[in-house]
């Protein structure tokens, strides 16, 4: 059990942590927003033992970038834009998702996204999951990253994971799971295209 620290290059560490996992071999991610330092560097600390990964899915600009207006993030009230549960009333394919099963349910025009957004900002969860595994959230259309957006644990676990997206195809993302598991989405906001 234990934590990770990401911070700017080699300054004094943090106290917050970006990262928390409970148990000796457990695969957990998190999604972290952090300011590089001038060299291009940030610095990852972990409490125990632990193999880190990172991937890079943007950037933020700074005051030198031009003033477009592609790219910018329009905050929301968060809203469930969908929810595998058939008992829950959200929009959305609906059922199990099973091992290797993947799902593109629409996310421009739903829950105050606009058709026209380039990306959104997610919070994506799988529950009920069957046994440990993983979830990968891409775009629609292009080919499954060997990444993934949320880790399970084991039988009957729940976990969540931020995540920013460029959407594919018609304003969907594909959602790709490794187990049998209900997969469910609030959105936070969208990205101008």
């Amino acid at each position: 059990a234990g934590f990770v620290v990401v911070w700017p290059g080699t300054g004094t560490r943090p106290t917050a942590s970006n990262l928390n996992f409970d148990a000796r071999g457990q695969t957990a991610p998190n999604q972290v927003i952090v300011p590089i330092a001038p060299d291009g560097t940030v610095s990852l600390y972990a409490s125990s033992g632990a193999h880190l990964l990172a991937d890079v899915t943007g950037y933020v600009t700074d005051g030198t970038a031009s003033s477009a207006l592609t790219g910018l993030c329009v905050p929301l009230p968060p809203a469930r834009v969908f929810d595998t549960r058939a008992s829950e009333s959200a929009p959305g394919p609906k059922g199990l998702l099973p091992a290797s099963g993947s799902i593109s349910p629409e996310i421009a025009g739903v829950a105050a996204i606009p058709a026209s957004a380039g990306g959104v900002v997610l919070n994506i969860a799988g529950t009920q999951s069957s046994a440990g595994g993983f979830i990968t959230a891409y775009p629609k259309g292009i080919t499954r990253p060997n990444t993934s957006t949320v880790n399970l644990a084991g039988a009957g676990d729940t976990r969540p994971n931020g995540a920013i997206l460029d959407l594919g195809a018609d304003g969907d993302l594909t959602f790709y799971t490794l187990s049998p598991v209900h997969i469910l989405a609030d959105a936070f906001g969208y990205l101008l295209p």
